[in-house]
């Protein structure tokens, strides 16, 4: 408050908070003559101890008018009230009615003879507002409660960027921006892209204005452009997540406006695991075209790992002593730590490629960059699909699908599915089962061996009498 009146002079502004009243307003009363001021190097200056005698006699004025005073207290009160000071005056006008210069407060008997008491005072907008204050029992702390109402009007009306309900008020746009500033997420470069699309949409609505219709709008104009219904769904996802932060942070947002039952519904393509036939193909192409894949390809096959987790894999990751990979947190998807065994076909290939270990790089899949003239990380992604686009199986192979491979003939091979859970990786068991994709001869051995478990044929008598 010290700087809102200075000890000496006071500024136009500052003359307008004291007075309530607009700063040009204080301006022509000033130029009117209606308030005292003085003009020092060209600016408009006030006293402060004037503008308090003259607020006490207008506020006397009113008085005697039979008027409600709009200013019945000085300067040096209104900086207690300011602070959320409780020395107000305070004019008694029944016995059980007080009046102060901004409110007012009250109290009524229930049925019990228990006092109930209520203020009012008007609020930013100027319209007068009643309110039952809980927890009151004297006129001291309902005088504290309307002061404290009073003064989250003002600081709304005159200074609406300190107050504490603003202060959590955010609008999308500065959230996601806040919310990218913190994160530490694995993806962080793929939720920059989704929320700059949702940014698109959303931009500078408060978080707390958002609503399922507004969610529904976003699914339809997606789907209007030609968006995969997958993709919409995991736009909304990072958004669910972005939301969720917000909350955290304790910004106004009760809950999440984004209900599963509103998201486009995802058709998922069964993925067929790729047969030998084609694995073949696919080594024969690299060993021609690209050999420094035929070792990717090989621990692919034996581990069931992502393209991210071998492209990453250095050889302080990997025991070739006790034929162990471990595949660190932070460059699984999941983020688990995971050990893979090492089985033989795949032990000979790395200790062919340890005899030739780049000690600069540290990969473990590296090959010679033409264009650099050095060794540089295997680019798998790419050369992968070359080798699918020359083997002629584009469309209908990718580097993923040999996870979908491998958990399929570990099953087929009787592998436990928790087992096979931990090779690939999976948080949860169900994430797995999508990958479990039963071959033909395993769906007709389950169709016999049920026939030899509940053998209920003899019980449905002859075949004629079967045929009616």
């Amino acid at each position: 408050m010290a700087n809102l009146v200075p000890a000496n002079y006071l500024t136009i502004k500052e003359v307008a908070k004291i007075l309530s009243i607009h700063p040009q307003t204080a301006s022509d009363w000033a130029r009117e003559g209606i308030i005292p001021s003085y003009k020092i190097n060209g600016l408009r200056r006030f006293k402060a101890n004037e503008i308090e005698d003259w607020i006490q006699e207008r506020g006397q004025k009113v008085l005697d008018s039979n008027l409600s005073p709009r200013l019945v207290f000085s300067w040096r009160e209104f900086e207690k009230l300011f602070k959320g000071g409780t020395s107000m005056k305070v004019v008694q006008v029944s016995d059980s009615r007080w009046f102060c210069g901004f409110g007012g407060f009250f109290y009524r008997l229930d049925e019990h003879g228990i006092k109930r008491w209520m203020i009012w005072f008007y609020n930013e907008s100027n319209k007068r507002v009643h309110k039952a204050v809980k927890h009151v029992t004297c006129k001291k702390e309902a005088l504290i409660a309307l002061e404290g109402e009073r003064r989250i009007a003002f600081m709304k009306r005159y200074n609406p960027e300190e107050t504490e309900e603003n202060k959590k008020r955010i609008n999308f746009k500065k959230l996601a921006d806040e919310f990218m500033a913190q994160s530490t997420r694995k993806n962080k470069s793929n939720d920059r892209s989704v929320l700059k699309n949702l940014v698109s949409f959303f931009g500078n609505v408060a978080i707390a204005e958002i609503t399922r219709p507004d969610i529904r709008r976003y699914v339809v104009e997606s789907q209007k452009k030609g968006d995969a219904a997958g993709s919409i769904c995991e736009r909304l996802q990072v958004m669910r997540t972005v939301l969720n932060y917000a909350m955290e942070m304790e910004y106004e947002l009760k809950k999440s406006p984004i209900v599963p039952k509103d998201l486009p519904k995802v058709k998922r393509r069964r993925k067929i695991p790729l047969e030998m036939d084609d694995l073949k193909l696919l080594f024969q192409v690299a060993g021609k075209e690209y050999p420094h894949m035929l070792p990717v390809l090989t621990c692919a096959c034996m581990t069931g790992m992502r393209r991210g987790e071998i492209e990453t894999l250095r050889w302080d990751d990997v025991d070739l002593n006790e034929h162990w990979i471990n595949v660190k947190a932070e460059n699984n998807k999941s983020g688990i730590e995971k050990e893979i065994a090492i089985n033989n076909t795949l032990f000979f290939v790395l200790e062919d490629l340890k005899k030739l270990e780049n000690e600069d790089s540290g990969y473990v899949f590296v090959y010679h960059n033409p264009r650099l003239n050095r060794v540089s990380r295997a680019p798998v992604k790419f050369h992968f699909e070359q080798i699918v686009e020359k083997a002629g199986l584009k469309g209908k192979a990718h580097f993923h699908l040999l996870r979908h491979t491998v958990a399929s003939a570990l099953a087929r091979a009787g592998a436990d599915p928790v087992s096979i859970q931990y090779m690939l990786g999976h948080a949860n068991l169900s994430t797995t089962e999508i990958y479990l994709h039963p071959h033909e001869d395993a769906k007709r051995k389950a169709a016999e061996l049920l026939e030899k478990q509940l053998p209920i044929g003899n019980l449905n008598g002859e075949k004629s009498a079967l045929q009616g």
